[in-house]
């Protein structure tokens, strides 16, 4: 390996050598004064270069010099590492980050980026974006290290305990203390009630059968009562040969009743996957079992060290499922939990093959999970409901020890990381492939068991209904539509080079053949949910965000108006979910008065998420049903979206790309062109000259943003004008006044990702034109807002396009073809959060189109794996991955914000803008002003210690509470222009990231004058003096939705960013310190972790007697330092 690496790190520079960079070679000196030397030299690259602090030393594969000023002179230096894995490990960040700080004392300036070299790729990595988290970690390291006496902890088990060395000496612990962590799907704040309440072990729990002496802070008494049963059986069997089992009643559609009648075309399904290899994870061994005519049992593995050889495995296994299915047509795929299926939607999608053949599977319930029906069926006494933990049930002995399984997986996987084929050595291959064959061979040998215990229930008098069979056939429309796309495909790709050798023209054939299934994905994936959550278990419902469970019938509500349908009221128990007033939710197939049917629904008319109380509008269907579980309805068809892209790509198959006609902005869009001008003297209308080529930038020197953004659009030849409007930098403002400046003699189009987002521009319009001036409509069937008119009809709103009319419709409208070419101008609002596919779709609908949005805020919502780079949205297209703002040639970037004060807009600037946003002058008047810990502006902090909380904590509830009161017992608020008044609730913002802990902020604030709460999602857009952030959620583990939901920067930057002078982040200390596996997972936590180091920090008690009891470490720079002017 050590050969290998030094290999590649000789052909790298070697690349550098050829390439005619001056190289000095420092691998026989091991002083840093030789890399200083060399650095004040201006080499071009300085190689094996020594590197040290006071805490660290190190020796830097490469440092590159690039021309940015530092104490050396015009020049500075980024390290550079060399490595043979294909993807970048944390490990290797947190190196660099450390070559980064050394490096920044040396020539006193931070490197802006860092670079690592794999045998794939090259990359760059904005230091900015891990700096902080890795600053946490050095400081961790050095108060392991230092710290007198040791600090006392308790192995509570996490999700490294799978990897860590020390997993035995943890469990030899718990299983001594006999912690309640041992029963079976315990969770650790449940863990935590036991002990509050007096009951510490699982001895002690399953003798009083889990009930609790008290109410439990969360959840319900039935919960705790199924962990004592489960604690019961658990210590039973400690004192049996094998687990005791209890059956748990029979439900219709559940347990035993989900196995379906033995075939002999069944099949046996098990997957072998990393998460971490590449950006997507590699499914990298697919095992299936059946059995032949014979009834010999027959094996087939698949091995895939690459992407290609992982669509191979997946088409080999789908169309042998296809061939069996053609000659058993009861045939069923068995496997062991929600894994499997999932895994190959992932992989249809991600590789647009055979997902018709899985549609017909999965329509016609091919796949059996036995782990949901060994949950719903029985309840035993193991530790675990694992495949492994219940084999002794059913008789399976393994020949594989799985601890060497286990140890053969982890080298395995490591090499397929490291992209190192030698180290996957023949041993290793065996090793794993008897674990996947052994896990194929269990499955089986369970579903024999599960069928033996049917039988036994069937002899004591028992109903136990086999599942109905369900259609497997696509509509014929379905299958035109998929030759048309296939089809389509073909033709788009078939003469294209691989990827590397492309060039633009054909990239964007390629991407435009992967998107040509967007529609169909989107639709695909929304149905795979649909039966997913239509048949998830029982035990997995409370958990999933899609769903409302745990439903208890409360009565029927009084009709309200002329309503004809049933109103009634449920409770239900504390949970994360989505749904909320508005939605359309399905019952379980389990509860459906009509299961056979495409879904009885219901309407979500009231819900109070603090109160835990919902109210549904109830149909005739449904009138008798008592749901204890729904879920959410997000099927939405797009054939007009689909066609529009369709029509597209036969032009461009066609015609190639186009300046002129109904697709010359789609052209433009997908190649990622400048805006294409083709007015004034120096343009030539009818070339195909961009403004690139005629000037490094679209805006004048010292041009007003408006100015400039009305002088681009009337220059727009059949082109796209993308413009980026960080928080408060006008971007509404600036489109509304460019849309009534053009409408005055051009037809102009407005569209967006919701109706809502639509009125939000049409309405900036109505502030400021005259009475009259303009007709704003909108095609919308609900209550319009004053100055918009609404049309519920596709022809009528059409024929309302003209000059002097603004038109606003979601792209279902603009894709269709009687829109096409009906405008000169479209503007799409949002574009960081519409599809690139959406996007394009609409466009043939205008000569030009304006893409207005920021993608550093709320992003795109998709609803599943789709080929790589087919669900970018239309503004992230367009910037590209290695930038978070627009280049001064792309398009036109608002650099300056006129709500966020300086040093709310430093932090903003830094994180999220690469240092090039700004406030206007007066923004430094804006502050608070009385007796108070929060004088002044900027960001503060208030820590609330608290254990287990999730999606709800009363800890922050109170804290924020005292806050607001605090707030408004006289304090002052001084605006941009320097006037001064009494602060008002209206002046308060107040966000959660979860809708159980916004709803019972509401409650909690409403006494308080307090109405603005909400989500994120609620508040984009919006703004107010004072913005206070409730975090909620324990720690990282604790997060419902995981770190990827709430440590996501896009949501951060919009929650700090609504403040227009102070913001209050009200959260649990254990947040800011995450464990990061990737270097995603720590750029996800960098901004929490930077938001800590810059703010006040303000004792959530003593805060309210005016002082503040801890501010920013002098050692710790601040924002503004590290924001410097060449970070732009």
């Amino acid at each position: 390996m050590r050969s290998r690496g030094e290999q590649h790190e000789r052909a790298y520079i070697e690349r550098l050598r050829q390439a005619g960079s001056s190289i000095v070679d420092l691998r026989e000196r091991k002083d840093p004064r030789a890399t200083l030397v060399a650095m004040r030299e201006g080499a071009q690259a300085i190689v094996q270069a020594p590197l040290g602090n006071d805490d660290f030393s190190g020796i830097a594969d490469v440092l590159l010099r690039v021309e940015a000023p530092s104490a050396l002179g015009a020049w500075s230096y980024e390290p550079m590492d060399t490595k043979l894995a294909r993807e970048t490990r944390a490990g290797t960040i947190l190196q660099l980050c450390t070559y980064c700080e050394m490096l920044a004392a040396m020539q006193g300036a931070q490197p802006l980026r860092f670079h690592v070299v794999t045998p794939m790729k090259e990359e760059a990595y904005r230091t900015a974006d891990f700096a902080a988290y890795f600053r946490l970690i050095r400081s961790r390291l050095r108060s392991a290290v230092t710290e007198v006496p040791t600090p006392r902890t308790y192995p509570d088990p996490v999700l490294h305990c799978d990897v860590c060395n020390y997993w035995k000496h943890c469990g030899d612990q718990r299983r001594r203390d006999d912690h309640p962590s041992l029963i079976a799907d315990i969770r650790s704040a449940q863990s935590r009630e036991f002990q509050r309440q007096g009951i510490p072990t699982l001895a002690a729990i399953a003798e009083c059968e889990g009930k609790l002496p008290a109410e439990p802070a969360r959840g319900t008494r039935s919960t705790f009562a199924r962990l004592g049963h489960q604690a019961k059986l658990q210590l039973q069997a400690r004192s049996l040969p094998l687990p005791p089992v209890d059956a748990l009643p029979i439900e219709p559609g559940r347990g035993l009743q989900r196995l379906p009648e033995p075939s002999p075309g069944d099949i046996y399904l098990d997957f072998e996957g990393d998460p971490f290899v590449g950006d997507q994870g590699l499914e990298y061994l697919t095992g299936y079992a059946w059995r032949d005519a014979q009834g010999a049992l027959r094996f087939e593995q698949h091995w895939a060290f690459d992407p290609a050889a992982e669509k191979a495995a997946c088409e080999r296994f789908i169309d042998l499922a296809m061939e069996r299915l053609e000659k058993h047509s009861a045939l069923h795929i068995y496997h062991f939990g929600a894994y499997e299926p999932s895994a190959l939607k992932r992989l249809c999608a991600r590789h647009a093959t055979r997902g018709e053949a899985l549609d017909r599977l999965l329509r016609g319930g091919c796949f059996v999970d036995l782990h949901a029906v060994v949950r719903e069926a029985f309840r035993i006494g193991v530790e675990r409901y694992g495949l492994k933990e219940l084999e002794p049930l059913h008789r399976f002995g393994r020949k594989l020890d799985l601890r060497d399984a286990a140890l053969a997986r982890r080298d395995l996987e490591l090499a397929i990381e490291l992209g190192d084929g030698e180290r996957i050595t023949p041993e290793f291959k065996a090793q794993v492939a008897a674990y996947n064959g052994e896990d194929c061979l269990s499955t089986e040998a369970l579903q024999k068991w599960l069928e033996r215990k049917r039988s036994e229930a069937l002899a004591a008098g028992q109903a136990i209904a086999r599942p109905a069979p369900a259609e497997s056939e696509p509509s014929d429309e379905v299958s035109e539509r998929d030759q048309r796309i296939a089809s389509l495909q073909a033709a788009l790709t078939g003469d294209l080079p691989d990827s590397p050798e492309r060039t633009a023209e054909q990239a964007a054939r390629a991407l435009l053949a992967s998107m040509l299934g967007y529609c169909r994905q989107e639709e695909k994936n929304a149905w795979w949910e649909f039966f997913r959550l239509r048949d998830l278990p029982a035990a997995e419902q409370l958990e999933e965000r899609e769903m409302l469970a745990g439903l208890e019938y409360l009565g029927v509500m009084p009709r309200q108006g002329k309503e004809r349908n049933a109103r009634h009221r449920y409770s239900f128990p504390p949970q994360d979910t989505a749904i909320d007033v508005g939605d359309q939710v399905v019952f379980t197939k389990a509860e459906d008065p009509a299961p056979d049917g495409p879904g009885t629904t219901l309407t979500v008319t009231e819900i109070d998420h603090a109160g835990c109380t919902v109210v549904f509008s109830v149909g005739a269907k449904a009138a008798n049903a008592r749901p204890t579980a729904v879920f959410r309805h997000q099927v939405v068809g797009c054939k007009p979206i689909e066609n529009a892209l369709l029509s597209f790509a036969e032009s461009v198959r066609d015609h190639g790309f186009q300046t002129s006609g109904p697709y010359a902005a789609a052209s433009q869009l997908l190649l990622r062109q400048p805006p294409r001008l083709g007015s004034g003297l120096e343009f030539d209308k009818r070339s195909d000259q961009t403004i690139s080529a005629l000037t490094p930038n679209l805006r004048r020197p010292g041009e007003d943003v408006l100015e400039a953004t009305k002088r681009i659009c009337k220059s727009l030849d059949g082109g796209v004008l993308p413009i980026q409007g960080p928080p408060g930098s006008g971007k509404t403002y600036a489109g509304a006044r460019a849309i009534a400046d053009l409408a005055r003699t051009k037809r102009v189009g407005v569209t967006a990702v919701s109706h809502k987002v639509i009125d939000n521009l049409l309405g900036e319009i109505h502030k400021f034109m005259p009475p009259g001036a303009l007709r704003l409509v909108h095609k919308n069937n609900e209550e319009p807002p004053q100055g918009i008119e609404y049309l519920d009809d596709n022809d009528a709103t059409l024929n309302a396009v003209r000059a002097g009319t603004v038109v606003g419709a979601t792209v279902w409208l603009w894709s269709s073809d009687d829109a096409e070419g009906s405008l000169d101008y479209l503007f799409i609002d949002e574009a960081g959060q519409m599809s690139l596919a959406h996007a394009l779709a609409g466009a043939r609908a205008a000569r030009n189109v304006v893409l207005l949005g920021d993608p550093q805020q709320l992003e795109q919502p998709t609803k599943g794996a789709h080929p790589e780079g087919a669900d970018v949205a239309a503004l992230v297209h367009v910037l590209g991955k290695d930038r978070a703002t627009l280049a001064d040639a792309q398009g036109l970037f608002l650099d300056r914000t006129y709500r966020l004060h300086p040093s709310i807009c430093a932090f903003t600037s830094e994180l999220y803008y690469e240092g090039r946003l700004r406030s206007i002058d007066e923004l430094e008047r804006q502050r608070l002003e009385g007796d108070t810990p929060f004088a002044g502006a900027g960001l503060f902090l208030v820590e609330v210690p608290h254990e287990g909380n999730q999606s709800r904590s009363n800890e922050e509830i109170d804290a924020v509470a005292r806050i607001v009161r605090h707030l408004l017992a006289g304090l002052q608020w001084t605006d941009h222009e320097g006037r001064t008044r009494p602060l008002g609730p209206s002046d308060l913002l107040v966000v959660a990231p979860y809708n159980a802990q916004v709803s019972a902020l509401r409650r909690t604030l409403a006494p308080l004058g307090v109405t603005r709460v909400g989500t994120v999602d609620k508040f984009q857009g919006q703004e107010a003096p004072i913005v206070i952030y409730s975090c909620t959620a324990f720690s990282p583990q604790d997060a419902p939705r995981g770190m990827a939901f709430l440590y996501d920067p896009h949501r951060f930057n919009v929650a700090t960013s609504r403040a227009r002078g102070a913001v209050i982040v009200v959260a649990s200390p254990a947040l800011f310190e995450p464990d990061c596996r990737t270097p995603e997972q720590m750029r996800w936590a960098n901004g929490l972790c930077r938001y800590r180091e810059v703010a006040t920090v303000v004792d959530r008690f003593a805060c309210f007697n005016g002082r503040a009891v801890r501010s920013p470490s002098s050692s710790m720079r601040s924002v503004g330092e590290v924001a410097t002017p060449r970070d732009g």
